[in-house]
């Protein structure tokens, strides 16, 4: 604890020890002082209550008495002296024992009031008293009583008496009370002068205490004090003579103690400041050079300039990467050097008006380098001042971003533009047509939206693989461009969708002439890896303000007719009208029903034979579902299939018909059934699972199972499209292609992947006997088939020639009209019946 605080400390305790004894004495002397006072004010009216019933006791006694003598004189005149005048009763005595009467009874009242309001004096002698009191008022009635009744006078002489015992218990008592009282007041009175006495003593010896104790705190602290603080003198004349030992440290835990220690410390402090400064300069020296490699290493250089905003320093970076030596620049105004993207009043660094008020942060800065080429630079720095605040100029650093704005620029593009094509994408043309919009209502005109889908771009996709359709996309683009305008844009927004905005031209003549244009440059062939593609084009015209002034319903519209040109053919083009929308919403009404057909299992299945050629007898069937859609009726599955496909459902839509087919067939012995598989279900993740899970759940054999699949299956994803193919085989299902000849990849389909069958288009089958091509072809594939170990379909046979013809060279199956359209379950049972009882026939002509 520090000196201070220990004397702080004594002090304190003397005092509130002395503090606390006076304030103890004084508490008692209050305490002494209010019992007397209550002793006083609690005996002094009890004193004053009997000395007035004492009083009216002997008015009381004294006027009976009085009258009760003269009357006893009166009646016996023997009991009188010589000489005694006649006596008679004087009615001043009759008031005043009435007087004395009425005071005792209001004393004797205030009395016991008394007695019990202080809880003093002797109950038992309030008592008496009243008794004797009480007796001693009846004893004077009956005098007076007895006065006027003319009772013998020995009689009222007894009763006189009695009167005056009475008279001298009472007044006994009162004696022995009052003395009572008035001992107990002498003794309360005696103690409180005890008790102020002690209090006084007490007082006397705490103060003595008190300065003894404080005179003792002096003295100690003077000694703990005088001698340290002679060493520490001492230990001052010994450093100002340069003498820096440090002197031996004290375990003395005050301020004279810390001071002496702390010159201990001064001392040694001073040698090693004077080491540490010897350290610090050659640290300073290193750090110096530490910068100056940093400097250098970094991609940044370094600059000043001074209050003159002339360049009075550039660092050797500076050199490697502007390609000038900093010598061509020092001494030179800045902005004859660097360029500001932002200027004020003035040209130059001057025009900013900085005065060293605020520091650059990260301002943008054009200059040239030793080629002369236009570079960026990112300026950063701050304002110098010498000691006396004086401005002395900049210094900072300098990047050079000239690859990070380039860098910028191309992702801003990007933003806007696609990225295959390089054309406005969809935020792009939105921003061009408002200006459009907003420009034709201040000043009229109007604007065509057309939308522009290419017909059969799907087909290249599937048949050639996405980069030639990549490439051919490119190959619009340009000649897009080149029947545009350019006050028209021209936007990609996604596939084989595109966008123009045609403006400053004359409507709707404007966008008709462009919409003709545009289908004759996209008729003309493309030439694509080698091959001629031919393609087509469906657009859509919607015109502002004509059918709309906001943008969304423009594309709308523009979308809607687009649809309709589909419709109708495609190769062409079509203007919005009202009722399109009415045909748009029709098909997502029935997208709608088509959802909840699925759900609620509305669906049916139809299944067409599939008829061996040797025995002519029903192998199989192929699972074709149908819809019949409530208020509309049968609807074809041309029409609600590819809906499926576009809008996703075919998902839950196949994952229905595979179980239903699979579980339908599980009822027939010995037929497979054959599931077509759209492209779409086949790039489910877990199609394998999906299968096998159906197969267990049906308890139908893997071998009884035939998928069907597509040229369009292949084309993306090949290497896990080939995997997914083994993987169904490995559960024992078996794998056709559909539709084999009509794409351009068959063979080399052949080539990569083992299929189980391969099932000639009905195209060419309708052709046998028309053309020699088709019937060429035809012949091909049976024997291709047969060469490769698989089996062979032909579809649609609709004639006997034509099963004829398929059976002379080979076919293995057929399917078509001729023998079955598709049916119902129920109506493959009957079939089933009627050839076994067919073939029950044949057997009994045999055995005949």
């Amino acid at each position: 604890m520090r000196l201070n605080f220990k004397i702080l400390f004594g002090l304190t305790s003397i005092l509130a020890i002395w503090a606390a004894t006076l304030g103890q004495s004084y508490r008692t002397m209050k305490q002494l002082e209010s019992e007397y006072s209550r002793a006083v004010g609690e005996t002094l009216p009890i004193i004053l209550s009997l000395e007035e019933l004492r009083f009216a006791t002997l008015r009381i006694v004294l006027s009976t008495s009085e009258n009760a003598m003269i009357m006893a004189l009166q009646r016996n005149p023997a009991l009188a002296s010589d000489g005694d005048e006649a006596l008679v009763p004087d009615a001043h005595e009759i008031h005043e024992t009435a007087t004395g009467v009425a005071d005792f009874g209001r004393t004797f009242k205030t009395y016991s009031s008394q007695i019990d309001l202080y809880e003093a004096g002797n109950s038992d002698i309030r008592d008496s008293i009243g008794r004797l009191g009480s007796k001693l008022v009846a004893i004077s009635r009956r005098i007076e009583t007895g006065l006027d009744a003319g009772l013998p006078s020995v009689e009222i002489l007894e009763l006189k008496e009695m009167m005056e015992e009475t008279e001298a218990d009472i007044l006994s008592l009162m004696v022995e009370q009052i003395t009572q009282e008035r001992q107990a007041l002498r003794q309360r009175q005696g103690n409180l002068r005890q008790g102020i006495d002690d209090a006084i003593s007490n007082l006397i010896v705490s103060a003595i205490l008190a300065v003894i104790g404080i005179t003792a705190l002096i003295v100690l602290s003077a000694v703990r004090i005088i001698k340290p603080i002679e060493r520490l003198t001492a230990a001052a004349v010994r450093i100002a003579n340069g003498e820096l030992a440090p002197l031996p440290r004290v375990t003395q835990q005050d301020e004279i103690g810390t001071l002496s220690n702390a010159f201990s410390d001064m001392s040694s402090h001073l040698q090693d400041m004077i080491r540490r400064h010897e350290a610090a300069t050659e640290k300073a020296l290193a750090s110096e050079q530490r910068f100056r490699d940093v400097a250098e290493a970094s991609s940044d250089w370094i600059w000043e300039i001074g209050p003159d905003y002339c360049i009075t320093f550039m660092s050797d970076r500076f050199y490697d990467v502007t390609g000038l030596p900093a010598a061509a620049v020092l001494g030179q105004p800045i902005s004859d050097f660097l360029t500001p993207d932002q200027r004020g009043t003035c040209d130059g660094f001057e025009g900013l008006n900085l005065d060293g008020v605020k520091a650059l942060r990260d301002m943008r800065c054009h200059y040239s380098d030793v080629s002369d080429q236009a570079r960026i630079c990112r300026l950063s720095g701050k304002p110098l001042f010498d000691k006396t605040g004086v401005f002395m100029g900049y210094r900072g650093t300098a990047r050079d971003i000239t690859s990070e704005v380039e860098a910028q620029n191309i992702a801003e593009h990007l933003a806007l533009h696609d990225a295959l094509t390089g054309l406005p994408n969809r935020i792009f043309m939105a921003e061009r047509l408002d200006q459009n919009l907003a420009k034709i209502q201040r000043h009229g005109g109007a604007v065509s939206v057309i939308c522009l889908d290419l017909d059969h771009f799907k087909e290249v996709n599937d048949t050639l693989g996405h980069a030639a359709g990549d490439a051919l996309l490119k190959c619009v683009t340009k000649r897009l461009e080149s029947t545009l305008r350019v006050t028209d844009t021209l936007a990609r927004l996604g596939g084989d969708e595109f966008v123009i905005v045609q403006s400053d031209a004359i409507q709707p003549g404007g966008a008709e002439v462009l919409c003709r244009r545009i289908l004759q440059v996209i008729s003309e062939p493309f030439e694509v890896e080698g091959q001629s593609l031919y393609i087509g084009a469906s657009l859509g015209v919607s015109l502002a303000p004509i059918d709309s002034l906001d943008p969304e319903q423009l594309l709308k519209n523009a979308d809607v007719a687009m649809y309709r040109a589909k419709k109708d053919g495609r190769n062409n083009f079509r203007f919005f009208e009202a009722g399109m929308d009415a045909e748009l919403q029709e098909r997502k009404a029935m997208e709608r029903d088509l959802r909840l057909a699925i759900q609620k299992n509305e669906l049916e299945m139809y299944y067409q034979p599939l008829i061996g050629t040797q025995g002519q007898q029903i192998q199989g069937v192929e699972a074709l579902v149908r819809w019949n859609r409530p208020g509309f009726g049968m609807v074809p599955p041309g029409d609600f299939i590819p809906l499926a496909e576009e809008s996703g459902l075919i998902i839950p839509l196949g994952e229905w018909i595979l179980r239903t087919s699979c579980l339908q067939a599980a009822e027939w012995p010995d037929l497979f059934v054959a599931v077509n598989l759209s492209p779409t279900q086949f790039k489910q993740q877990d199609l394998i699972g999906s299968v096998k899970q159906v197969l267990d759940d049906t308890g139908l054999a893997p071998d009884r199972l035939e998928l069907e699949i597509t040229e369009g299956v292949l084309l993306e994803q090949t290497a896990y499209s080939l995997m997914t193919l083994r993987g169904l085989q490995d559960l024992g299902v078996r794998i056709a292609m559909d539709d084999f000849g009509t794409g351009y990849s068959s063979l080399s389909y052949l080539q990569m992947f083992a299929f189980d069958k391969i099932k000639l288009d009905q195209s060419f089958v309708q052709e046998l006997g028309k053309s020699s091509g088709a019937t060429s072809i035809v012949r091909t594939v049976l024997d291709l088939g047969r060469s490769l170990g698989m089996v062979t379909t032909a579809e649609g046979v609709e004639t006997a020639d034509q099963r004829d013809y398929l059976t002379q060279q080979g076919c293995n199956q057929m399917q078509g009209y001729y023998f079955s359209k598709p049916v119902p379950a129920a109506e493959i049972n009957a079939l089933l019946e009627s050839s076994l009882s067919d073939r029950a026939t044949k057997l009994a002509a045999v055995s005949l």
